[in-house]
């Protein structure tokens, strides 16, 4: 172990790329204690390091190290939180509609029905013809199919009025203005069709990008019209990096199966070009005796690689998976070129760098975590001697059956190391693993790898010079990619191949990657001593990471956590046993918002809460509807407790095959585990009581609907002039969500505490003792509710 952590601390470009990931991460926090923090540890490590004599550095190389982490601390910092001019677009926003006008920014990839074009706007032009010379970015959804064709670098006029992303109002919500401010977008719009758009100068005049734009859309029109739908789709992501044109249906079996990799353009893919490509150059120079008798033919073919390689980064959209795949190959060629040796941590790590260099924000993306966490486990797991080994018995004379079998090896062996690496960064994004994934990957990619892959990629190579042959090409490419998608369907098939997984803890995620660490040593260890060493160390991580998972369990506490959306309230009450009960009020916005997915599966798995009782659903709209189709999918309640109307509803609109559900209508009362629930008759408000801190949500704004026997310690109603007096003591909480009745006015109640979650965000209650903490996301506003008495 020893010897592996010195080579690791050995390794030169090592400290500047944790000197970049650090600063990052610092400028990304926004508050202050935990960037001092970061900032702190990673200085002490350092100095650590190099008095120790861990990183042979100079001290003048550690002032070049705590220079990358200055940099990529301002850059992403001010990013996060920028200083921006006058004239700026972002600046305009508001109610009014402007006639914009910009040009077309790459990547460009229109969906299917929805599409995010990005346009760096020039001018604002008002009805009466008034231009206003302006700057920045606009993130333009448009809602419709690709009905006029666009490219990157066209310049287009439109009209839109432009709002600024707004902050979410829950804390386990998807933050929106975040994703877009770290990619230097701080300003929306809305379109409804592509139509709209008025093309005024088309995007050819202008250098590469649009040309290589355009040859992109007439491949990805080709690929359509060549294979058969919903195929069709599949073959342009594989192929040119399309992935918008992919079905929501497709998308979720490559999902379920733990496969979705294999749709966006990623390492797998780009070395498969890469030795493609190098082998055909090769090839095509044999055919001229002069180039392959008098002149170094390995460093012709290396140079034409490397230039076909960038222009396949371009087409495909250069993505960060697929840059860091271009910089690793382009690294590969070059030692090619310079016949030098070379080392696969140290291309790894350069890699990383020039991407963090130039574009320090990509620490956050998924993408970058995912691709450098697979191949950091990759290399780490698969040494050198196992290559040379499987290359000696490729070259001698080994048996078929062998060399298939040690190519399953390899393969489940990288699928393995890659899985168990990138599982804490993918659980934490996407909240769910898949138990078929190994099954899946362990077909999938030789299959892509060997097979359907390079025959599509051979009829783009074909279709300059004969568009029949490189069709049907194609076409037996789209029923290879038939048989893919039939396979992954048949797993996908399975009730239990999606599994939620919650989110690990940071200290939870140290023990993981130590235990994963010391498993990998034990078993690459060759003496005994070590090997024991670095059993009992990945014993220890394991001991520790199931005290981590197992002790939060035993001391969970009641709550009561109110989410605001759009127009609608979720209210998720937990006992004392750690069982849930939760209550649906979802309004407005479009059917197709999806609150269970970026609001309550979030809470629930962040708060481990496994077991949901009841179920309360207060209406029947798509979106409620929706929300509760996503609860049923992560937890079978107990009891779903609801109207004839609604419930009637929801059987009709939900496939709902669980028997062991109950469903319950009003004005019967429940009490399941902690928390008892109570609908009266006239079907107006809702009670819950947890732990003794009695709730009341009423359903309507009429003050007739609400009776003295409302009267409770937290209230959650959409009008406070006429519920308040009646469903309220005068100690307490008001908890106002947005509605449609009336406009709240505070005159008067400041003693009763009031919240709007329109200003305050989430309001997340917890007991301590005898005491009830209530404390909002968005204002920070903390309360104390003991007894009768509000603080």
């Amino acid at each position: 172990m020893t010897r592996n952590l010195r080579r690791f601390f050995f390794l030169p470009l090592l400290p500047f790329v944790a000197a970049l990931v650090a600063g990052a991460a610092a400028g990304g926090m926004g508050r202050w204690p935990p960037a001092a923090a970061i900032s702190l540890v990673f200085f002490s490590l350092l100095i650590a390091g190099i008095v120790k004599r861990w990183i042979r550095f100079s001290w003048a190389g550690g002032l070049a190290v705590g220079a990358c982490f200055v940099v990529a601390f301002a850059a992403v910092y001010i990013l996060v939180y920028p200083i921006l001019p006058k004239n700026h677009v972002a600046n305009f926003a508001g109610r009014k509609t402007w006639i914009i006008e910009g040009r077309v920014l790459p990547p460009l990839d229109p969906g299917l029905d929805h599409s995010q074009v990005t346009i760096g706007v020039r001018a604002l032009l008002t009805h009466g013809q008034q231009r206003i010379p302006v700057c920045g970015k606009l993130r333009v959804s448009v809602y419709g199919p690709y009905t006029r064709t666009i490219y990157v670098e066209d310049t287009v006029r439109f009209v839109s009025a432009i709002a600024r992303p707004r902050p979410p109002a829950n804390p386990f919500s998807f933050d929106y203005r975040r994703f877009l401010a770290l990619r230097r977008v701080y300003a929306t719009a809305r379109v409804n069709d592509f139509s709209r758009f008025v093309v005024l100068e088309k995007g050819d005049r202008v250098p590469l990008s649009g040309r290589i734009d355009r040859l992109r859309q007439r491949l990805n029109r080709w690929i359509l019209a060549s294979v058969p739908a919903p195929y069709n789709a599949l073959a342009s992501a594989f192929l040119i990096g399309y992935r918008g044109q992919v079905s929501p249906a497709m998308r979720e079996i490559f999902i379920r199966c733990g496969a979705a990799h294999l749709i966006a353009i990623s390492g797998l893919h780009l070395g498969i070009v890469s030795i493609l490509l190098f082998v055909v150059i090769r090839r095509l120079l044999a055919f001229f005796p002069r180039v392959f008798l008098y002149m170094d033919v390995q460093r012709i073919t290396a140079v034409l690689t490397f230039f076909c390689l960038l222009f396949y980064l371009v087409l495909t959209g250069g993505r960060v998976s697929t840059v860091r795949a271009f910089i690793m190959a382009a690294a590969f060629l070059a030692v090619l070129f310079f016949r030098r040796t070379s080392r696969l941590p140290d291309i790894l790590l350069l890699a990383a760098f020039l991407i963090l260099l130039f574009q320090p924000q990509a620490v956050f993306f998924a993408s970058f975590q995912l691709t450098f966490a697979a191949v950091a486990g990759i290399l780490l797991g698969v040494d050198r001697r196992e290559f040379k080994t499987f290359e000696a018995n490729e070259k001698g004379e080994t048996g078929w059956m062998k060399k298939i079998l040690l190519w399953l090896g390899a393969t489940l062996l990288i699928t393995v190391l890659a899985m168990a690496a990138t599982f804490p960064i993918a659980t934490y994004h996407f909240h769910r693993a898949s138990p078929m994934a190994l099954f899946a990957n362990l077909f999938g990619i030789p299959y892509v790898a060997l097979v359907m892959l390079p025959l599509g990629l051979i009829s783009l190579i074909v279709y300059p010079f004969s568009v029949p042959l490189a069709t049907v090409l194609l076409r037996i490419d789209g029923v290879l990619i038939e048989g893919l998608v039939r396979f992954f369907r048949l797993l996908a098939g399975f009730s239990w191949s999606r599994v939620y997984v919650p989110p690990l803890r940071w200290y939870e995620i140290v023990f993981y990657y130590g235990l994963f660490v010391f498993v990998v040593f034990a078993l690459k260890s060759r003496n005994r001593s070590a090997k024991r060493r670095n059993v009992l160390l990945a014993a220890g991580c394991a001991a520790a990471l199931i005290i981590a998972l197992v002790i939060p369990r035993m001391l969970t506490r009641p709550s009561l956590t109110v989410f605001s959306v759009r127009r609608g309230v979720y209210l998720v009450a937990r006992g004392e046993d750690g069982h849930a009960a939760i209550f649906c009020h979802g309004l407005g916005g479009s059917p197709r918002r999806d609150d269970a997915r970026w609001v309550l599966l979030p809470y629930l798995l962040r708060a481990r809460i496994r077991s949901v009782d009841t179920l309360v659903v207060a209406n029947d709209t798509p979106v409620n509807l929706r929300a509760v189709a996503g609860l049923l999918s992560y937890a079978s309640p107990k009891y779903i407790l609801g109207t004839r109307n609604v419930l009637y509803g929801l059987r009709s609109s939900i496939p709902i095959g669980d028997t062991r559900i109950t469903f319950v209508t009003p004005p019967r009362s429940l009490k399941t585990g902690d928390v008892t629930i109570r609908w009266p008759r006239r079907a107006s408000s809702v009670w819950f009581r947890v732990a003794g801190l009695r709730v009341a949500v009423a359903l309507s704004g009429r003050k007739s609907f609400i009776g003295e026997e409302a009267r409770s310690e937290v209230l959650l109603a959409t009008s406070t002039s006429k519920i308040q007096p009646f469903g309220m003591r005068k100690s307490g909480c008001f908890i106002r969500y947005p509605g449609m009745f009336s406009f709240y006015s505070r005159k008067g109640r400041a003693k009763a505490g009031i919240f709007d979650l329109r200003r305050d965000g989430a309001v997340m209650m917890e007991k301590n003792r005898s005491v009830w903490h209530l404390t909002t996301f968005l204002s920070q506003r903390r309360w104390t509710l003991s007894g009768n008495a509000a603080k």
